[in-house]
């Protein structure tokens, strides 16, 4: 669980990365978060495709996303405790999710108090991210053909 766990924090910040650069070709950059769900879903199903629980998958995704979840609460409690954008933990929290922003940016305008929607999504992220790992990781029924069975011509 620890190794899966590491492989998806490091599979995070790579395609953190990849997101940023594809940012300069348009289109390109929804193309690769549309990528980094896919190879997530594909990523929880192998993993209770080898007898991992559910749950057991969203305790991995849960390792793998505990620096968003440090800096969502470190910036949560900025806000409460010092007024909105008073740290840069923000900004960390925004490039820690810079594989899910293509997405956020299809979201409708909405501003809640003055702040766009995209924005204030950031501090839930980590916690959606772990609920739909955990999802994906649903979707594998045991025994029901989802593996490739190969017969042998005797």
């Amino acid at each position: 669980m620890f190794g899966n766990a590491c492989r998806l924090l490091m599979f995070n910040v790579l395609f953190a990365v990849l997101v940023w650069l594809t940012t300069y070709f348009p289109g390109l950059d929804l193309l690769a978060a549309a990528a980094f769900l896919y190879v997530l879903f594909i990523w929880s199903r192998r993993m209770a495709g080898d007898d991992m629980s559910p749950s057991g998958v969203m305790a991995t995704a849960f390792l793998a996303q505990l620096p968003g979840l440090v800096f969502s609460g470190i910036a949560l409690y900025s806000w409460w405790r010092y007024g909105p954008l008073t740290s840069y933990f923000d900004f960390a929290l925004q490039m820690w999710h810079t594989p899910f922003l293509p997405l956020l940016s299809l979201l409708p305008p909405i501003r809640i108090q003055g702040f766009p929607l995209y924005f204030l999504l950031g501090y839930i992220l980590s916690p959606l991210y772990i609920m739909l790992m955990g999802l994906f990781a649903r979707t594998y029924l045991q025994g029901s053909g989802n593996r490739v069975k190969i017969h042998r011509l005797s």
